[in-house]
């Protein structure tokens, strides 16, 4: 539905929602204050994903968050980035 009224602002911010969801539920982590250092730690130890991707996902879903208009590329960029979790994640 959004993706077809090109909203790609509420498409990123739904997939954000699952991407914490499917933290929440696979390691007991719960994202609120995405900018803590020892959430961010935790989840890189338990999903053993490469501390630089969580932070990019977290960094570029603040920008997100922030912004009235996102790109077509900033959500495919973004989607990349959270598919990218999801194959390197133990």
């Amino acid at each position: 539905r959004y993706f077809l009224q090109n909203n790609h602002r509420q498409l990123s911010l739904q997939k954000m929602k699952l991407f914490k969801a499917f933290v929440r539920e696979k390691y007991q982590i719960t994202l609120r204050n995405e900018q803590d250092e020892a959430l961010i730690e935790r989840l890189v130890n338990k999903s053993e994903v490469p501390e630089d991707i969580i932070k990019n996902i977290l960094s570029m879903y603040r920008n997100i968050d922030s912004s009235s208009f996102v790109s077509e590329n900033t959500l495919i960029d973004f989607h990349k980035r959270i598919d990218r979790f999801y194959k390197q994640c133990k």
